[in-house]
């Protein structure tokens, strides 16, 4: 190896790390504000059922953008159910408090796998479920946002999330198979909460860069040796 190709590889690996570790977040939003409620559909219900839904009006959102994460929040000690949760994305032209009972009617077009979550961990209150998946990119003037699960459950699970039943203000509302009260009910749901939270500082993103650059200054050192 060259005293320059050393030298290179030092400083661009720092640009590369520099990307991976501070993504773009173009907005982050909680939709829901304070709870009002708390609520065990999907993820803690020791219930049957195999789907959830919950959509979330467009004026929320000050403009497109490209979701990377989606938050709940604990309301107490919770648990959980065993199994798995497949996530999917969609822009939607159901209205909120007017999802159909037929939830594939309720899918849009650029439905989208967003991450598989494995039940069975456990949260304290106050503890926040983030989940990380493949970006999705959302363009409010298209349509509304759905979020849809596929529950398989193995065992319920125990606890609760934050929500609002009946008292969503027209801005989210959910359809599920189980049981009844749909319009006005849903979870509180951050969007890219999570992402923006691990973002690291400026100051410390720079040190990493240049602690990393200098990797590739001491190997050229190494080589002159």
């Amino acid at each position: 190896m060259s005293i320059f190709s050393a030298a290179k590889k030092g400083v661009l690996l720092g640009v590369f790390a520099l990307s991976m570790v501070a993504p773009s977040v173009s907005q982050a939003l909680v939709i829901g504000g304070a709870a009002t409620n708390t609520n065990c559909f999907p993820f803690t219900c020791n219930a049957t059922g195999t789907r959830y839904q919950q959509v979330y009006d467009s004026s929320l959102f000050s403009g497109a953008m490209t979701i990377e994460s989606l938050t709940f929040y604990s309301a107490n000690t919770t648990t959980l159910s065993s199994g798995s949760f497949e996530i999917h994305l969609s822009t939607t032209s159901a209205a909120v408090d007017a999802l159909s009972s037929t939830f594939n009617n309720n899918v849009g077009a650029d439905d989208a796998l967003f991450a598989t979550l494995i039940g069975g961990g456990s949260l304290g209150s106050g503890d926040t479920l983030d989940i990380f998946g493949s970006a999705f990119a959302y363009d409010p003037t298209a349509g509304n946002l759905l979020v849809d699960i596929f529950v398989n459950l193995t065992a319920g699970g125990s606890g609760s999330f934050e929500a609002h039943s009946g008292s969503f203000n027209g801005d989210s509302s959910r359809m599920h198979n189980f049981g009844t009260a749909f319009a006005g009910w849903g979870l509180v749901t951050g969007l890219n909460e999570a992402s923006r939270n691990n973002i690291p500082e400026p100051a410390t993103v720079v040190l990493l860069g240049l602690g990393l650059v200098g990797m590739g200054l001491a190997t050229r050192r190494k080589v002159n040796v």
